[in-house]
């Protein structure tokens, strides 16, 4: 579990980022579902990333 969790962080932003691209472009927009899947997937993929960044980091 922690090496998948040290892996996701940036694949999960930018799966985030093409899932609301998806959604624009097919017109899923109108959708809050849609729009909260994405935006959850971005702000998870980004606290994961630091947390990764602060771990390796010796400050």
């Amino acid at each position: 579990m922690k090496i998948l969790y040290r892996l996701m962080g940036l694949p999960m932003v930018i799966f985030g980022v093409a899932w609301l691209a998806i959604c624009l472009l097919t017109g899923l927009s109108n959708y809050n579902t849609c729009l909260l899947i994405g935006t959850v997937l971005v702000i998870l993929g980004i606290v994961m990333y630091i947390a990764k960044t602060k771990r390796k980091s010796p400050y």
